[in-house]
């Protein structure tokens, strides 16, 4: 289920079941699947036995390793788990003891306790068990942050999901998509303000240590490309991975599929990967025309789809406009635009930026 779960989401899982897996490191794996008491195609191995769990950590003794080096440099979640399994306790107790009791913080989700799920025949509460799992349930609360782990109490498993989702898109304001493409300057700008305002942008962005993808769009990409290296290579401990991402559309039609419908996926991988995106500017020629871009609104609509955090500036003209102009007449869906419509509403370059930066920066408070 795990490994299907991942492939589903286009994650490559490298499996860890035995010892010799251990020591393999599969090509462009995204995420390490540990099994540590076996995995059903192998039934033999399984650790299933109260003398397979005495005899772990000597006949998995790197697992163990394994676990106590993770517990000391992640921050684990852990989701579903008793801690009712000796393996961890122990690793959980070597580290403590290893660490002074200076161990790194973790969490894990619990069921807070609920007097509806202690009726009995009568329909009524049997407060002595109540009272008693409370108690128990507590103790184990106080255990656990004895190992630095912290619970968080639910009133269902059902939350799960979303706080994962929570969590997930608190992440990803950390990435920020800018969309954009400018064949023929809109309102006060001109080629020079254009360049310099993204520039400025792009460079300032990744000063505060959030990261830019960008699809390469007409007349601003470059701009916002040379912003993110300046910043990236001024300073020689920011990786370029960690700051950039360049994602430039395809211009081959591929075999059974229309570059349209190519680039359509694209635009979904791309948005998928950010959490804030920002649409400047957005014309282009066609036919001799100065007409917007057709595929800054496909993204705008990914974007709401996919429920991301949308910038638009309207000043910047062509298809950011009709973007923030439809966002406005449902402003009530977007309440951390609340006090930023008439500044998004500029075409003064530093203004726009400012309330740009703004704008994610709180996003980006938790």
């Amino acid at each position: 289920m795990l490994e299907s779960a991942l492939k589903d989401n286009n994650r490559n899982p490298d499996v860890k079941i035995t010892i010799d897996n251990l020591a393999q490191n599969l090509n462009n794996r995204d995420v390490i699947v540990y099994k540590m008491h076996g995995d059903q195609s192998r039934p033999e191995d399984a650790v299933i036995t109260k003398d397979d769990y005495e005899e772990y950590n000597i006949s998995h003794n790197l697992f163990t390793t394994a676990l106590k080096g993770d517990l000391v440099s992640k921050t684990f979640l852990f989701i579903g788990f008793s801690f009712e399994d000796p393996n961890l306790e122990y690793a959980l107790s070597r580290v403590r003891i290893f660490l002074s009791g200076q161990t790194r913080n973790h969490y894990c989700f619990f069921k807070g306790m609920d007097r509806s799920d202690y009726l009995d025949d009568d329909g009524k509460i049997n407060e002595p068990e109540f009272q008693r799992d409370k108690i128990r349930q507590n103790l184990k609360i106080n255990d656990l942050e004895r190992f630095g782990i912290n619970v968080i109490l639910l009133n269902s498993y059902d939350e799960i999901p979303g706080i994962l989702e929570a969590i997930e898109k608190q992440y990803l304001y950390n990435s920020i998509f800018i969309s954009g493409s400018i064949q023929k300057p809109e309102n006060n700008w001109n080629t020079n303000s254009i360049n310099n305002f993204c520039y400025n942008l792009s460079k300032k962005i990744v000063e505060n240590d959030w990261k830019i993808l960008s699809g390469f769009g007409l007349g601003i990409g470059s701009n916002i490309i040379n912003g993110a290296l300046e910043t990236i290579y001024e300073n020689k401990f920011k990786n370029l991975n960690d700051y950039l991402s360049l994602h430039p559309f395809p211009q081959v039609t591929p075999k059974n599929k229309t570059l349209p419908d190519q680039w359509a996926e694209y635009r979904k991988n791309i948005i998928s990967e950010s959490g804030i995106c920002i649409f400047i500017f957005g014309n282009k020629e066609q036919d001799g025309k100065t007409v917007n871009a057709a595929g800054m609104i496909q993204e705008y609509d990914i974007a709401k789809e996919m429920n991301k955090l949308i910038i638009p500036t309207r000043r910047t003209g062509g298809a950011s406009k009709d973007i923030y102009d439809d966002m406005y007449k449902h402003k009530d869906n977007y309440p951390y635009l609340t006090d930023y419509w008439s500044d998004l509403d500029t075409d003064n370059p530093t203004k726009l930026q400012d309330t740009i930066l703004k704008i994610i920066a709180t996003a980006n408070v938790i």
